[in-house]
């Protein structure tokens, strides 16, 4: 076991805690960043369209937040709002000026080049380049488990080192989670990472407050075939011009499917293609340079020149998780967080490029606010009793959590009713129960138990939000 102590916790890779642990860096603090995968990689901002939206490009600060407004459905918080709107522009600049990420500035957004899939890497290598000479210092593959807690205050994470199997044990005067949504507690996604909303699930067992979990997006179609999460509208007119048929051989246009999702949506019989159709892209020139990249790494195995290709919804984002403040502050004593496993700054929706830069304000915020807490608090974060992980189980919990998420896609995606939502609450409780009774003998296995902690957790808040908001 493993015992690590730090003035800075940062839990989570990705563009939000890259900025928070520099925010930290910056009062001079220790800052740990630890990541389940490797930061500033396999992430979800690594992939990114490379857009982000704000106040720039001609657009103001005011006419930024209506777009906001109007975006959230009346669901946000609007002094969050308000913070995100006018702190935009700033953040956006010091991207070019202090961490010397390029871009193109359009009306009300700028682009960061690079190409499929790896778009989002101008802006996160930049930023954990500056990191390091910093000395921030990063651990990693590393899965934070629980939060550490005294006295009601936050004391740092318990976690496990997943290349060892070592259970790590850090201290820290504050935390901060950033570690992304939980697209990832569907089968269909688009996210990379694993996003099964861990930090979500560790702030709740802890009694943290946390909001909108209902609110999920989805794109509307992209490839349930091949080895990685690819939106198909990223082939552009070639997409468009696909025939689309679903399962029966019916012809259908892109603009029925919400209507056909929500027939399907009625049954109570698990049927795990549901939401899917079929797209003839048999006539896209596969050889060309831009195609042929996309063959290559989604769809290497699969005869995309001559058969249909299975296509459904891939969740995308969710715009609920731990409520904070303006200054990232959760309703936890020392803990804070950031990015897109916070709720209350987007509501029911968010504009397109809106995610990275909600990271970048909110990241910059709550890790400037953490360190200024740690440097004014007592000399050592305080202690509590850590129990080592047990692997020496003989229990595999993959295909549990494999069933709770496709429960998850089957009755609270794409479309739901109330019906199938007390089937797939049912059933999520009892496969809670099996997991957590289950005892892995393996890293990998004790990261597919805790990923089922963390999908029955958020799901079955997710279809509580649901049906109050159905009733």
């Amino acid at each position: 076991m493993q015992h690590l102590t730090t003035d800075v916790l940062i839990v989570g890779g990705g563009l939000a805690g890259l900025r928070a642990a520099i925010a930290g860096a910056d009062l001079g603090l220790r800052v740990l960043v630890i990541s389940k995968t490797q930061p500033a990689l396999d992430n979800s901002t690594a992939v990114a369209e490379g857009h982000i939206s704000g106040a720039v490009g001609g657009i103001t600060a005011e006419e930024y937040l209506s777009r906001l407004e109007e975006k959230s459905g009346g669901h946000a918080d609007r002094v969050l709002q308000r913070v995100l709107a006018y702190e935009t522009a700033a953040v956006i600049a010091e991207l070019r000026n202090r961490f010397g990420v390029d871009y193109a500035m359009r009306r009300g957004v700028v682009v960061v080049p690079g190409s499929y899939p790896w778009r989002g890497l101008g802006i996160t290598r930049p930023l954990i380049e500056h990191a390091h000479t910093k000395g921030v210092e990063f651990l990693s593959p590393v899965c934070a488990g629980d939060l550490l807690t005294v006295d009601g205050r936050c004391a740092g994470v318990t976690g496990l080192d997943l290349a060892s199997g070592e259970t790590i044990a850090i201290r820290a005067r504050s935390t901060v989670l950033c570690g992304g949504g939980h697209a990832g507690i569907y089968p269909r996604h688009d996210n990379r990472g694993r996003t099964t909303g861990d930090c979500v699930a560790m702030a709740m067992r802890a009694g943290a407050r946390v909001r909108d979990l209902a609110f999920v997006h989805f794109h509307g179609l992209g490839f349930a075939e091949g080895q990685e999460p690819f939106d198909a509208a990223n082939l552009g007119s070639a997409f468009r011009k696909g025939e689309l048929r679903l399962a029966d051989g019916t012809p259908a246009r892109r603009s029925d499917l919400p209507h056909v999702w929500e027939e399907r949506a009625t049954s109570r019989e698990r049927d795990d293609e549901r939401f899917d159709a079929f797209l003839d892209l048999t006539a896209v020139d596969w050889q060309s340079e831009a195609f042929a990249r996309i063959r290559d790494l989604v769809l290497p195995d699969f005869p995309v020149e001559s058969e249909p290709v299975r296509v459904s919804p891939l969740a995308h984002y969710t715009t609920g998780g731990i409520a904070i403040d303006q200054q990232g502050a959760t309703s936890i004593p020392h803990l804070y967080a950031a990015g897109e496993c916070t709720g209350g700054v987007f509501g029911a929706g968010r504009p397109g490029g809106a995610a990275l830069v909600d990271c970048l304000v909110f990241g910059r915020r709550a890790g400037y606010e953490a360190a200024r807490l740690a440097r004014a608090s007592d000399a050592e974060p305080p202690g509590a009793e850590v129990t080592p992980w047990n692997l020496t189980g003989p229990d595999d919990p993959t295909p549990l959590l494999e069933e709770a998420r496709a429960y998850l896609w089957n009755y609270a995606s794409v479309a739901d009713c109330l019906d199938g939502l007390e089937v797939c609450r049912t059933r999520l409780a009892e496969l809670a129960a099996a997991g957590l009774s289950s005892m892995p003998g393996s890293p990998a296995q004790w990261l597919a138990w805790n990923e089922l902690r963390s999908v029955t957790a958020i799901g079955a808040r997710m279809i509580q939000e649901k049906l109050q908001a159905g009733a």
